[in-house]
């Protein structure tokens, strides 16, 4: 068994899981979206089309969403790479704070860009949007 496991795994490989188990654990808040951040590249595949292609509406309490999606459209249009500082936040659910902490005061755009798709599809759901 061992052999067929080393054949599959490299045993470098698996010596650094075992000795670092932290990074196959969840969270101890069990916050999943962490597993969203990792798969930005994958979701970019498709995230532009998307917003590019529907035009959305929703009541006044969501206008904030609305102008974090219209920076994504500008921002990918147009090549920007850097979140402006002025970019709502309001609608951003407490679990995303942690990740759209400003650091050298620039926001990670995939934080940002992942945190608004969060929303909006939360929105969508609820028929908010």
């Amino acid at each position: 068994m061992r052999q067929i496991i080393l054949h599959d795994v490299p045993e470098e490989k698996l010596r650094e899981i075992i000795e670092d188990p932290k990074g196959i654990i969840r969270p101890l808040d069990g916050n999943h979206l962490d597993y969203f951040v990792r798969r930005f590249s994958y979701i970019r595949k498709f995230s532009p089309l998307f917003l590019d292609t529907l035009d959305f509406h929703c009541q006044p309490v969501l206008l904030a969403l609305l102008d974090g999606v219209e920076i994504l459209k500008t921002m990918n249009k147009t090549g920007l790479r850097k979140i402006p500082s002025d970019a709502p936040m309001s609608f951003v659910a407490p679990a995303w704070l942690p990740y759209l902490e400003e650091n050298d005061d620039k926001r990670h755009r995939h934080y940002y860009e992942m945190s608004v798709l969060w929303e909006l599809r939360n929105a969508l759901r609820s028929g908010e949007v």
